[in-house]
């Protein structure tokens, strides 16, 4: 995607790990909540005039705070929800374990959820009907750690270190991607 729009990615919120409930439906913590409050404060969010989010409630409940401060409506937009994943809930190592692997063999689907590519195709095509509605604006787009870790190394054009940038992408981290090309990496 090659465009005049200057897009700002906002990592969604720490959750509360619930495995009775699908993690799409986890809220965020209370520490979070204090986090974004503060962050939304910040100069680099002065100049946004539209915000997106993933139709998953943390993420929706990540922009709010920004959405308020500018006074600006949140669009959900399919396309930018976190890869689908299999139903069974892991433990940090399982999950790891799974993550490594769906993105370093990322035609692999292991846990009969989403493979990567087909998450990246899915979130390509979510960024491009964004920015065909939009010429040289400022968005704010609220998503997920692992889908964002997929984009930002395919504008990048490396994956070759995607494992590691999506173990080191934080809660609340922000990235930059600025006429097409990755101005910052997501980060706090």
């Amino acid at each position: 995607m090659k465009s005049n729009n200057t897009y700002i990615f906002l990592r969604h919120g720490e959750t509360v790990k619930d495995p009775n409930i699908p993690a799409i439906n986890w809220v965020l913590t209370d520490e979070t909540q204090e986090t974004l409050n503060k962050l939304a404060t910040e100069s680099t969010f002065d100049n946004i005039e539209v915000i997106y989010s993933s139709n998953e409630h943390k993420a929706i409940k990540s922009v709010e705070p920004f959405a308020k401060k500018l006074d600006l409506s949140i669009q959900q937009q399919d396309g930018l929800e976190e890869m689908h994943r299999g139903e069974s809930y892991l433990s940090d190592e399982e999950f790891k374990a799974l993550k490594q692997t769906k993105l370093e063999e990322r035609d692999s689907n292991p846990d009969k959820g989403e493979s990567s590519n087909d998450a990246l195709k899915r979130f390509v095509v979510a960024m491009e009907e964004i920015d065909g509605r939009h010429e040289n604006e400022t968005i704010l787009i609220s998503s997920h750690g692992t889908i964002l870790s997929l984009y930002f190394c395919h504008v990048a054009g490396d994956f070759s270190y995607i494992f590691e940038y999506w173990a080191n992408i934080p809660f609340c981290g922000v990235g930059i991607i600025k006429d097409g090309e990755v101005i910052q990496h997501i980060s706090v």
